[in-house]
């Protein structure tokens, strides 16, 4: 809807489309997610696809819009203000997955810790390579070698390995904005944004040994994250009336500048085969503040009203991922390192994206049906592929009020690593399959 507005959704958008509206509004949209992912280990043979799910309710949107015209005539014919709260980003997710493949995420452990005696772990890496010494899932046995270290799976036999995955949060919004229209046929806008964000991980990585693999038997490895943020951003908007059919319109979004913190912490077990003794290491409870710059982005609009029959409407969106960046030396120099090997994968992995929106409306009587489709491409340089969107929707109007149905469904592929190698042809690889479904109910007065 970015050039033709008259909606609360346009505030994070094309904020001169509220410019279009000729009364004061107050809605809510509760609505309903289901989401679906099916996961399969794709490093070995014949593993199984593995499927979960979960629902949950959420809040899309509320919000309140303000509308003035000036006391005296002029061609600046409205002045419309705008306060809303909408979820922007859904991190919810759960995944499951389980197969038999060779390696194992000791040879990590391995990696991090090499080049460092046993009593510098502890320093350098209290979350996975030191816990995982403590209880012997990797060792340092030559004393003529101390800073180098192995694990029981030099020839690299296969293992049967499973991880349970969680994740929940959201960005939810808070929006402020200001349009104003001129002599019907320019409309201006601009929203001032406050995102907040609320994430959650937990994970729980287990490996059993099928090979009678000596010392051996098992491995647990479990991770908990918690990330909070706030930040702003800033988004300004134009639209323009170029006949009663048509509207053009076009956005820049500025990067949303996010002070982020992070507390995590992670737990190790290992079972050998020897006494069958099962020892158990916790990490100490990390904590560390960062900022991110998220993308900026470009939208374009354009739409066509058919009187009081309906419309059709398009936009296409411009995304730089690749201009995203870190900030961990806010608060510690020392970090200079790791925020710029950071950025540095950022530009040498993502790329620019485009995704397009189509979409259109039917009104008879106070009925409204409509439909869309998304297309949005992938964020990697080297990965063409589309992820797609549809959605459906019907809506009541009255002359003081108005209620609104709305369906989408997403599909999105991707590949999941479970845990990162210096090589990539020994990293574990995860296809993953998400669908989501959203149904979104928006109910509106007008005054």
């Amino acid at each position: 809807l970015g050039s033709l507005g008259a909606d609360l959704s346009v505030l994070t958008t094309n904020p001169a489309g509220l410019a279009w509206y000729r009364s004061s509004e107050i809605s809510i949209t509760p609505g309903v997610a289901g989401l679906s992912a099916k996961s399969r280990l794709t490093t070995g043979l014949a593993n199984p696809e593995e499927s979960e799910s979960v629902t949950s309710f959420i809040l899309g949107n509320a919000g309140l819009v303000i509308h003035s015209r000036p006391k005296q005539p002029s061609k600046w014919r409205t002045f419309n203000f705008a306060a809303s709260l909408s979820r922007t980003v859904s991190f919810r997710r759960e995944l499951y997955y389980t197969g038999e493949s060779p390696g194992s995420m000791t040879d990590r452990f391995v990696e991090l810790a090499n080049g460092y005696l046993p009593e510098e772990l502890e320093q350098i890496d209290p979350f996975e390579a030191y816990p995982a010494w403590q209880v012997f899932a990797i060792d340092n046995p030559d004393p003529d070698a101390p800073r180098t270290y192995v694990n029981d799976f030099a020839a690299q036999p296969s293992v049967m390995r499973s991880q349970s995955l969680v994740e929940r949060g959201s960005i939810m919004e808070l929006a402020l904005s200001f349009a104003t229209n001129y002599d019907e046929k320019l409309m201006l806008g601009a929203t001032i944004g406050f995102p907040l964000l609320n994430y959650e991980y937990r994970s729980a990585y287990n490996e059993t040994d099928i090979d009678s693999i000596d010392v051996f038997e098992a491995l647990d490895f479990n991770e908990q994250l918690d990330t909070r943020g706030i930040g702003v951003n800033l988004r300004l908007g134009f639209i323009y009336r170029a006949s009663q059919l048509v509207r053009v319109g076009l956005a820049f979004h500025t990067p949303s500048w996010i002070s982020m913190d992070d507390t995590w912490s992670t737990t190790i077990a290992f079972l050998n085969d020897v006494n069958f003794e099962r020892l158990e290491a916790e990490s100490p409870i990390g904590e560390f503040s960062y900022n991110l710059a998220t993308p900026w982005r470009v939208i374009g609009s354009a739409g066509m009203v058919f009187g009081a029959s309906g419309f059709l409407t398009a936009e296409v969106e411009y995304l730089d991922y690749g201009s995203a960046n870190f900030n961990f030396t806010k608060n510690d120099p020392s970090f200079q390192g790791e925020e710029s090997s950071v950025n540095r994968q950022i530009d040498d992995q993502l790329g620019s994206a485009i995704a397009v929106r189509v979409g259109g409306e039917m009104a008879w009587e106070v009925f409204r049906f409509r439909a869309g489709l998304g297309l949005q491409q992938s964020p990697f340089q080297d990965d063409r592929s589309l992820n797609e969107s549809i959605h459906f929707g019907l809506g009541i109007r009255e002359n003081g009020f108005f209620l609104d149905l709305g369906y989408r469904y997403f599909n999105m592929k991707e590949g999941y690593v479970p845990y990162t190698l210096v090589s990539p042809s020994r990293q574990q690889q995860v296809d993953l399959t998400t669908n989501r479904s959203d149904f979104l109910l928006t109910l509106g007065f007008r005054f």
